[in-house]
């Protein structure tokens, strides 16, 4: 009988002890840019230009020309992502890359939209394509 009561107790325990998966989760994988819009208008890259985004679980690295620029350790929060047509709930990096600029990411099958800032204050966004 006891183990019968040990193993109901368990078994009611253990769902809420599993690990929660990350939502960064979900961006996982190597990041090559495709275009930019801000400041110097749109911009086009070629495939092989040398900027990627390495996303991990909880970690961001940025390469330019080839060379890690930065890792950032992160995660993501819900909030409303505002400037970039209608306002919308989104997926925000916590802590801010840029301290006050908000980095949001939405993602659409391989095709990964970072936005940075509010338009109107020289925000841009910017369109990566997995390549892993």
């Amino acid at each position: 009988m006891r183990v019968l009561l040990l193993t109901i107790v368990i078994a009611t325990i253990l769902p809420f002890c599993a690990k929660k998966k990350n939502e960064g989760s979900v961006y996982a994988g190597t990041w090559e840019l495709k275009s930019a819009d801000g400041m110097m208008g749109h911009v086009e890259y070629e495939p092989g230009n040398g900027f990627k985004m390495v996303i991990t679980e909880d970690s961001l690295y940025e390469y330019t020309n080839n060379g890690l620029q930065y890792t950032r350790a992160f995660g993501v929060v819900k909030d409303t992502l505002v400037g970039y047509g209608a306002d919308r709930l989104a997926d925000r990096l916590s802590p801010d890359i840029i301290a006050g600029f908000k980095t949001f990411f939405e993602l659409k099958g391989n095709t990964l939209t970072r936005y940075v800032g509010i338009p109107a204050l020289d925000g841009g966004s910017s369109v990566y394509v997995r390549i892993k």
